[in-house]
């Protein structure tokens, strides 16, 4: 009797308890939501004050239109990225999508957060699709483990670095296996004298557990093709391609792309490090203008003039690999991938997105984030907003 009277106590807290985390949870997410809106409205706004082309006054009626699409989903619509987007693309339409929407709302509902985790995890990619897309692992750790290209443990760190540096003048890329984002503790490892440096220090065993964390990978370096690396030799500029599988249909297809290009110097092509994105047409031409996270434009982009209409290099290759990798990822719907071309003409994925997926840059070089498909994706939010779960990172 006591037992069963324990089970019941029990059983209760545990209910009173499951209520009261799932709200504190709910409070939570909302206020990091009121937190992460007040970033995306800060870099707005420093984009108006700052950006290059003039403020384009739009029509009244599509200013009412964008207000009165997107108040379906939340209450409080942000008017500054009607006035930035067609600032820069010469389009008025209330189908641009605005950021807090899209990363409160839009995004949590079309990508499954708890599951896309697992699948952003750059050491799990081997396991879903073909390896031959990737550049080459040569030693990777997953949660503590060292483990080889083909997952088997790796008992001597130092004697594989060792291996690995025997090449004499040979390259390679250490990464996080999980979040890059912004090419954050990304470095360019070489070989010198049967060791790895890493800006004039040693990289052994005793350097990668002082240094990285519990989840990373070195990857070979990939020299990138020479119609690439004209836009900036320094950085591997990556073709960033969004696809979406359809809430109607679950037909995948390519929105947008954009080539991105690091600064001058950079190692990485990410626009936060001051690159520039390069809009991409439907037909795989380049748009006539570069543009970058500060608002400005640019005509020409190192030595490439963008007037005149640039054929992209393997663009239809591009979005086939695009759309047979997203066709892998089951719990994400709109996805960012980057993508390039190595100097052997193979198309390599580098990274997947599903997470905090940058949109502005896209909506500022192409167009409205989903096309034809923006009424389809309001509805299924719609009737969704209400079931879908918060979860805190």
């Amino acid at each position: 009797m006591i037992k069963k009277i324990k089970y019941e106590i029990l059983k209760s807290y545990r209910h009173y308890y499951g209520y009261g985390y799932r709200g504190l949870k709910k409070i939570l997410r909302r206020c990091s939501y009121h937190h992460h809106n007040m970033d995306i409205k800060l870099v707005a706004l420093r984009t108006l004050l700052t950006m290059k082309p003039s403020i384009r006054v739009v029509d009244k009626k599509v200013e009412n239109e964008y207000r009165s699409k997107w108040k379906r989903l939340e209450s409080t619509v942000p008017k500054s990225f009607i006035k930035i987007y067609p600032s820069f693309t010469g389009i008025e339409s209330p189908d641009f999508v605005p950021s807090p929407l899209f990363y409160n709302i839009i995004e949590p509902i079309l990508n499954n957060y708890t599951y896309s985790i697992s699948f952003a995890d750059k050491n799990m990619y081997a396991k879903l699709f073909d390896t031959s897309l990737q550049p080459a692992v040569v030693l990777r750790k997953i949660h503590g483990q060292y483990l080889d290209q083909n997952y088997q443990h790796v008992e001597d760190v130092d004697g594989k670095i060792t291996h690995l540096a025997s090449t004499e003048e040979a390259k390679f890329i250490l990464k996080p296996a999980i979040d890059s984002r912004g090419g954050k503790k990304i470095y360019l490892l070489k070989s010198e004298n049967g060791k790895l440096f890493l800006r004039g220090q040693i990289v052994d065993n005793d350097w990668l557990e002082k240094n990285v964390g519990d989840n990373f990978l070195i990857q070979r370096f990939v020299q990138q093709h020479p119609f690439y690396a004209r836009f900036n030799p320094s950085s591997l500029n990556t073709m960033r391609v969004y696809t979406y599988r359809s809430v109607k249909d679950d037909v995948i297809h390519v929105l947008h792309a954009m080539l991105r290009v690091g600064k001058e110097g950079s190692l990485v092509d990410n626009m936060s490090g001051g690159g520039k994105a390069i809009g991409i047409t439907h037909e795989g031409k380049f748009k006539k203008c570069a543009n970058s996270s500060a608002g400005e434009v640019f005509s020409k982009v190192r030595d490439v003039d963008l007037s005149n209409g640039l054929d992209v290099y393997m663009f239809d290759e591009v979005q086939k690999r695009a759309k047979e990798v997203a066709a892998t990822q089951f719990y994400s719907r709109f996805l960012g991938f980057d993508f390039c071309v190595d100097e052997n003409d193979q198309v390599r994925l580098i990274e997947i997105n599903n997470i905090d997926i940058g949109v502005e840059s896209i909506q500022r070089s192409n167009g409205p984030l989903f096309r034809e498909f923006t009424d389809e994706v309001i509805d299924y939010c719609e009737k969704h907003k209400k079931g879908f779960r918060y979860t805190i990172h």
